[in-house]
């Protein structure tokens, strides 16, 4: 179930109600006792951070198109070369594993707009990579940052076969940002949340009709 060099999200909820994401990655095993974890680092804040001693936590890992989930604390520091931290190791009971629907993706470009939840930052507009019902790829422009694990609001505007525009407004959460080394273009993967079926229609009907135009222009040639 668990490897090393796996890499872990935690969260855990302080005093103040203010839930704390963390990325860190699983360096050691011990079968039915623990799971040792490199210091995690705060997702918002970029910096390692002290997690209290049996501190409640929710870790939850990706596996293909699953999401491994399970409640754990931290049992104890460790000294070494490199400071660990140990994770009660769950119960098969304890762990959920929850399947991830597929939805087609298309290569396209279509106008996207990023609204921040703070009020203090200021949306942008930037062009798509790709869409699909589960998410869509942004080219980041120059000067404008987002967070791994970030909620933003996203608005997409479809240009339809009918010659309409579809405009839509869905949550997202950023889940990658990385340097697209073809392109040397800065891109932001984010994944719709908090989206019922009826709200990604319009997307999962224009990725229908983009791949029935690339079908028609390859059946041309």
């Amino acid at each position: 179930m668990f490897k090393i060099g796996e890499n872990l999200i935690l969260e855990y909820r302080e005093k103040a109600n203010e839930i704390k994401k963390f990325r860190c990655r699983i360096t050691q095993i011990e079968l039915d006792k623990g799971l040792y974890i490199d210091y995690p680092v705060n997702i918002k804040t970029r910096k390692t951070e002290l997690i209290p001693i049996r501190t409640q936590i929710l870790a939850y890992y990706n596996n293909n198109q699953k999401v491994v989930r399970f409640p754990t604390f931290i049992i104890e520091r460790k000294k070494s070369k490199v400071p660990l931290l140990m994770l009660q190791y769950p119960s098969r009971e304890d762990i959920k594993v929850i399947q991830r629907r597929n939805y087609v993706r298309v290569q396209v470009s279509v106008d996207v707009a990023i609204h921040f939840k703070q009020q203090d930052k200021e949306p942008f507009t930037t062009l798509s990579s790709d869409i699909g019902g589960g998410g869509i790829l942004i080219n980041l422009p120059a000067n404008q940052e987002l967070i791994e694990e970030e909620m933003v609001n996203v608005w997409v505007s479809l240009p339809m076969q009918s010659g309409q525009f579809q405009y839509i407004q869905l949550t997202g959460r950023v889940v990658r940002l990385f340097n697209d080394k073809k392109t040397g273009t800065d891109k932001a993967s984010i994944e719709f949340k908090e989206t019922t079926e009826k709200q990604r229609e319009p997307i999962i009907r224009f990725c229908f009709e983009q791949q029935l135009q690339e079908r028609r222009i390859r059946d041309r040639k």
